[in-house]
């Protein structure tokens, strides 16, 4: 499927593409690094609801991250250090299940 997207896609739109993701991955991070803070600093944010919000939270975090690499890793190579820490992070730390997961499991 990213050959059919790349083909359909031209360097220009790729990389504007690329240039948001990150900036609401960063945007990510910094609401990330708020819950974090919250969380640690407040007594009264310390109830099993917001505890899930906290644990949550560091799921986005390294979503976030696996986005910042964004197209860096797969222009590595497959075998990269960088791709392989991408594809371990997207499949680990997944926030919102993607189409085809959902027909896996249904």
């Amino acid at each position: 499927m990213s050959s059919l997207l790349e083909s359909s896609l031209t360097n220009r739109q790729l990389e504007t593409f690329v240039i948001c993701s990150r900036i609401a991955s960063g945007l990510s991070g910094l609401g990330v690094v708020a819950i974090i803070v919250t969380f640690c600093l407040s007594p009264r944010f310390r109830n099993p609801l917001h505890r899930l919000i906290f644990i949550n939270a560091f799921y986005t975090l390294f979503d976030a991250g696996s986005i910042l690499i964004s197209r860096n890793g797969p222009d590595a190579g497959d075998g990269s250090a960088l791709c392989q820490a991408q594809a371990f992070l997207n499949q680990m730390f997944v926030v919102v299940p993607s189409v085809t997961d959902l027909e896996i499991a249904g």
